[in-house]
């Protein structure tokens, strides 16, 4: 694993290179990640049940999985609800656009 002033110094050399502020991101997306986490354990059991409907949740524990190998979830029912997910709204965009939905004639 990288030390974390490792990821600093990369993290400013995309900076520099991009012109965009990817120390910023990085610290948002450490507080997210941690926030995230403190506040569904501080939830009460019935409501920490409820959040398992969230199809957010699986994506950010996928997303943390990915970079510390760290989940709430199991990884791979993360990625099933992800991919039953995106082909539903698939499927619901084929039907719009079969239908004619907002299309100009």
């Amino acid at each position: 694993m990288k030390s974390p002033t490792t990821s600093r110094r990369i993290a400013t050399l995309s900076a520099t290179r991009t012109g965009r502020l990817a120390p910023r991101t990085m610290s948002v997306f450490r507080w997210h990640s941690a926030s995230q986490r403190a506040a569904r354990s501080l939830l009460p059991e019935f409501a920490q049940k409820l959040s398992h409907l969230n199809p957010i949740l699986y994506m950010v524990n996928a997303f943390r999985y990915g970079f510390i190998g760290i989940s709430d979830v199991n990884v791979g029912v993360a990625f099933g609800i992800m991919i039953t997910a995106v082909a539903t709204l698939f499927c619901i965009c084929l039907y719009l656009l079969h239908k004619g939905i907002g299309l100009r004639e």
